[in-house]
């Protein structure tokens, strides 16, 4: 059976995520310094899927809801939009979903951090009320929402502090991916 409760042809593949597979993915961070006086150099749109919209990054595991040219909006003067207390310090968050093409069946690790300044980066991995440094991204852990048919996608939300230029670096069994969003009040 299929996470939508259909039958499938062909079973999805369970890796194991065993210790040291996941040990293998905390590679060194790759991010490039960003000077505060120059542009954020915000990774644009790579895709856009139907029911989605625009994604960023080269792949194989894609974020959406970040804006076509990588940029978007803290809402810091939304009303509604209150900030989350996490250790006792004020942080916004953005809905990211984590897309996945067919494919790719292992597993992923997702970090961030600022690239213009120190800051930091946590996620939010769609359950439970922890908040982590690093999403990890299991084929069995995948729902089934709008994505196009065959792709896989978690629903997970950003966190950052404060506006800024900031990087995931995805590293997935055989690849890293860099993906530079500018956080925006």
């Amino acid at each position: 059976m299929s996470n939508d409760g259909s039958a499938s042809a062909t079973p999805s593949p369970t890796p194991t995520a065993t210790p040291d597979a996941w040990a293998a993915l905390f590679r060194p961070l790759q991010f490039r310094t960003v000077e505060q006086s120059e542009e954020c150099p915000a990774t644009a749109s790579s895709a856009t899927l139907d029911n989605i919209g625009p994604v960023l990054g080269d792949g194989p595991i894609y974020p959406a809801f970040l804006g076509p040219d990588g940029v978007f909006s803290l809402g810091l003067d939304v009303s509604g939009n209150e900030p989350v207390r996490i250790d006792g310090r004020d942080w916004w968050g953005k809905k990211t979903l984590w897309l996945s093409v067919d494919g790719y069946d292992g597993i992923a690790l997702v970090r961030g951090g600022r690239i213009d300044r120190d800051g930091e980066m946590l996620f939010y991995p769609g359950s439970g009320p922890e908040y982590v440094s690093a999403l990890r991204l299991t084929v069995e852990g995948w729902v089934h929402g709008g994505s196009p048919s065959g792709w896989r996608e978690w629903n997970s939300g950003t966190f950052v502090a404060e506006p800024g230029c900031y990087a995931f670096q995805v590293d997935g069994e055989d690849f890293t991916d860099i993906i530079v969003v500018q956080a925006t009040d």
